[in-house]
């Protein structure tokens, strides 16, 4: 397991989620990291990112289908790709970033804890704590967007999210519903509750590419109507292929 865990391209999806699942009973992951599955989830997103495994599950979380990582550790991946920053005013009330994209671009972001407090964040346990550095990744995230570096697209710091800064992410509990897309009689409808939630378990659940097949129809259909935007169907999509490539690896 050592010796795989370091090679992040040699590992398929069922080997993260084995290799998660031992590491699980370590006790040594992160809270939010209760499962393999889990495990397997932010270390392929991490791989996407460059990561090996163990590093994404410091650095990283999916709440709600969006991917965070930390502040600090998004500047750490711009400047190793290159990028440049340099902090021109850090204090209690002011963080001013200069930013120099690996292209040249160049940008300097400033957040003030003026813009905390239009945000509502001045009133946040950390805010009141800690304010130079909740100002300072506020400063990173935005500036990286700002800059246009493409590994801040879609990325986000965990306070941005959870409007806690510094908290940590929780993946909520799966509720047990039935496995398949369309209704049935008494059966609660996709649409009802949290249809994502309910279409993420939908898609666990399925054991074919014939399954994952009607379960692509069902998100079309689900972005024609409306009912879904193009973001809440991404990531459904997203799951998709990695079932695929579970169900294709057991085959």
């Amino acid at each position: 397991m050592t010796t795989a865990m370091t090679t992040r391209d040699s590992m398929s999806m069922n080997e993260l989620a084995a290799a998660g699942g031992e590491l699980t009973k370590t006790g040594l992951l992160p809270d939010h990291i209760k499962t393999g599955w889990q495990f397997a989830a932010i270390a392929m997103t991490g791989r996407e990112m460059g990561m090996e495994p163990m590093r994404a599950i410091r650095s990283l979380t999916i709440v709600k289908g969006k991917v965070t990582e930390y502040a600090d550790s998004q500047l750490a991946r711009f400047k190793a790709q290159g990028g440049r920053s340099e902090f021109v005013q850090l204090t209690d009330e002011v963080a001013e970033l200069r930013l120099t994209h690996p292209n040249g671009d160049k940008h300097i972001e400033t957040f003030t804890m003026a813009d905390a407090r239009v945000a509502g964040w001045d009133q946040q346990p950390n805010f009141k704590k800690f304010p130079k550095a909740m100002l300072r990744s506020r400063a990173i995230t935005a500036g990286l967007k700002s800059v246009g570096w493409e590994g801040a697209i879609g990325t986000y710091d965990p306070g941005e999210i959870n409007g806690d800064i510094n908290a940590e992410p929780v993946i909520e509990e799966s509720v047990e519903v039935r496995p398949k897309f369309q209704s049935e009689p008494g059966a609660r409808t996709l649409g009802e509750a949290d249809p994502l939630a309910q279409a993420r378990l939908a898609v666990d659940k399925c054991k074919t590419i014939d399954q994952l097949d009607t379960a692509r129809r069902r998100v079309t259909t689900k972005i024609e109507s409306g009912e879904w935007s193009d973001e809440q169907a991404e990531v459904i999509k997203q799951l998709i292929m990695i079932k695929a490539e579970i169900i294709q690896g057991g085959e």
